[in-house]
């Protein structure tokens, strides 16, 4: 899926600003702060004391339920028992080069168990303004639900993907049309697109030339449960 997905995304003449597979990182620790690929990418984890559930973030083995007996390795965010912790992983892009052609950010992702997953897509860095502006897209066990919003009472436009099962690798991907959208978000499951959503961009600050593109990934666990991804990617167009 990844070679298609790549040689799909080269055809749309497009250059890579972050690229994590996980492959080359030790197990059971956490994500390397620079991935092999783009040079001015990276990943940092951020551990706040806040009160509810929190999660751990490290990198473990192929469970089984993808490609079974694959070298797959997955960055897990999985449910720490400490209510004390909640861990949540940025990937920050290397800078755009333009201000007005297409993002495009895709992974493959996988639910294990109950709770809620979510990326939140934002511009970094942050603006005054824009500190509450993000394209999110939430994971349950009933689906996908994409937002975008600016501000705890700005403009919020939403919609749902459902008929896959988030409890089975699936991959998403979102194309970000700057400026002012739309944002359309796919999920495929086996080869088999689902009907996506089209989201109006309420706008939104996406990245200028220079500016990086960032994504938020966060966990609310249940149980003996795990948000994984296995790959991660942004890419930008570029001008014709």
């Amino acid at each position: 899926m990844r070679a298609i997905l790549i040689g799909a995304l080269m055809l749309a003449a497009c250059t890579t600003r972050f690229d994590a597979d996980f492959e080359q990182d030790v197990l059971g620790g956490l994500p390397a702060a620079q991935p092999p690929g783009p040079p001015a990418d990276e990943i940092v984890v951020s551990t706040s004391t806040t009160s509810g559930d929190g999660t751990l973030i490290r990198i473990t083995d192929n469970p089984g339920i993808v490609a079974p007996g694959a070298d797959f390795r997955f960055m897990s965010l999985i449910r720490d028992p400490d209510p004390g912790a909640t861990s949540i992983a940025l990937l920050r892009s290397s800078p755009m080069e333009t201000a007005t052609e297409p993002l495009f950010v895709t992974w493959t992702q996988v639910l294990n168990g109950g709770g809620t997953g979510r990326v939140g897509i934002s511009r970094f860095p942050l603006g005054d303004v824009e500190d509450f502006t993000q394209c999110q897209v939430t994971t349950t066990v009933g689906g996908i639900v994409g937002s975008c919003f600016i501000g705890e009472t700005g403009p919020d436009v939403s919609g749902s993907i459902q008929g896959f099962d988030p409890q089975r690798p699936h991959l998403v991907s979102m194309r970000i049309n700057r400026p002012g959208g739309p944002i359309q978000i796919t999920v495929t499951q086996e080869n088999v697109s689902f009907t996506p959503i089209e989201l109006a961009d309420p706008d939104m600050a996406w990245p200028d030339a220079g500016a990086r593109l960032q994504a938020q990934v966060e966990y609310d666990g249940q149980g003996e449960s795990a948000y994984r991804f296995n790959q991660f990617l942004m890419t930008e167009r570029l001008p014709d």
